[in-house]
């Protein structure tokens, strides 16, 4: 199989331009937590300054690599302005076999209050990408006013490039937008779900492909998954398809902490070998099918 090397999870970098504006990037208080508003909603986080809990994720994967594990210890605490957030303490961090290494010093900052400025942690493995995600896919469903009982749903469209471009790879980008639905509200047990979709945006991207032909469709919508890898014998690894998340989110009532999250992420599509920069000399089409399955449970 021809090498397909999408950073895990990197859409949810795009996700922070649709909950607060202004995303700076950096992993500090001061960058985090700001004044906004108050959520009313059933989803609506209660926190509670100094309340410690543990997380652990869990991420498995198809024809993509070896998978990985990790554990977090989140303290939530309030800012100068006011605004709960957590602050997640990593350790035990995997890839395959292999241990991680994480500075002791540092944390990653989450939070389900909408008024938390949202930012990607300064160190971008895939366990902190993939919490992220759970996080602000579950802030975009507690931020929209019309969700409220079981089977209520949203649509968020969103045709804009979530690029993973760097170094080697010279063009790497998904587009997808977000259906959110209300899937349980169940007070006599003290929980509810949350379905979060991420999915092609119907009339595709909102910029052209790197070469024509990848505009016709591979499966059953429009390409939303497109990248293009410069090997080191000067050729262009290609790969063109349909890229989609499902999130899960379980959360407890009324406190809304989050008990449990999953994620299931499949990449489908082709691949091709070009000889040129303009992605015209290519080989035959090969089918290529990755699959993320990332679960994120809390155990204390």
């Amino acid at each position: 199989m021809k090498q397909i090397a999408k950073l895990a999870a990197f859409t949810a970098v795009s996700l922070t331009s649709l909950v607060s504006p202004g995303l700076t990037g950096t992993n500090s208080e001061k960058s985090g937590p700001i004044p906004s508003v108050t959520a009313a909603g059933p989803l609506a986080r209660q926190y509670k300054e100094g309340e410690i809990f543990s997380y652990k994720i869990t991420g498995t994967f198809v024809n993509n690599g070896p998978g990985y594990y990790g554990e977090a210890v989140s303290t939530v605490k309030k800012s100068t302005s006011g605004v709960f957030y957590e602050e997640l303490k990593w350790s035990g961090l995997k890839k395959g076999d292999q241990e991680v290494a994480v500075p002791d010093d540092f944390r990653q900052f989450v939070s389900l209050s909408p008024a938390f400025k949202p930012s990607v942690a300064g160190l971008t493995h895939a366990q902190f990408l993939d919490a992220f995600t759970f996080y602000v896919d579950l802030m975009l469903a507690i931020k929209q006013d019309a969700i409220r009982k079981p089977g209520d749903h949203a649509y968020i469209k969103r045709s804009l490039p979530n690029s993973w471009a760097y170094g080697n790879t010279l063009v790497g980008y998904d587009c997808i937008d977000f259906d959110i639905t209300l899937t349980e509200l169940n007070e006599s047990s003290g929980t509810a779900s949350v379905l979060v979709k991420h999915i092609p945006p119907p009339a595709g991207c909102s910029i052209a492909p790197p070469a024509d032909w990848m505009n016709k469709p591979v499966l059953d919508t429009v390409n939303n998954f497109f990248q293009v890898v410069k090997k080191d014998d000067g050729k262009y690894n290609v790969s063109v398809g349909k890229e989609f998340f499902d999130v899960e989110v379980k959360l407890s009532l009324p406190s809304g902490k989050i008990l449990s999250a999953s994620m299931y992420n499949p990449v489908s599509g082709i691949a091709r070998t070009c000889s040129d920069a303009k992605l015209s000399d290519c080989s035959a089409p090969e089918n290529f099918s990755l699959v993320r399955n990332i679960s994120m449970e809390l155990v204390q």
